[in-house]
């Protein structure tokens, strides 16, 4: 997994993104820990550049939950949900 993350690396540099920084954090949480992945996330949801995607809040929700934080994870799948652009994304998120 580690490889994924320099992958991301490698990518966010040659053609920055906010997807792409939040794919390079969801790689970094898998490879390092959860804790250093929503770190990351944390980031991207205090900018409110992506406030309106859906897997952006999604990723936050599993990266508390995986924290331990629920009362904050259950918040962050609730916005996934608000924020998910249609029923077939939405399904798999409830």
């Amino acid at each position: 997994m580690g490889s994924n993350r320099r992958l991301y690396a490698v990518l966010v540099r040659l053609t920055p993104s906010p997807v792409g920084e939040l794919n390079r954090a969801v790689a970094v949480g898998r490879a390092y820990g959860p804790s250093f992945g929503l770190e990351l996330v944390q980031r991207l949801v205090d900018s409110s550049t992506l406030d309106a995607y859906a897997m952006l809040h999604a990723a936050h929700a599993d990266l508390l939950e995986q924290c331990g934080d629920i009362a904050a994870a259950s918040n962050a799948w609730a916005r996934s949900i608000q924020t998910a652009p249609n029923d077939t994304v939405r399904r798999p998120l409830q």
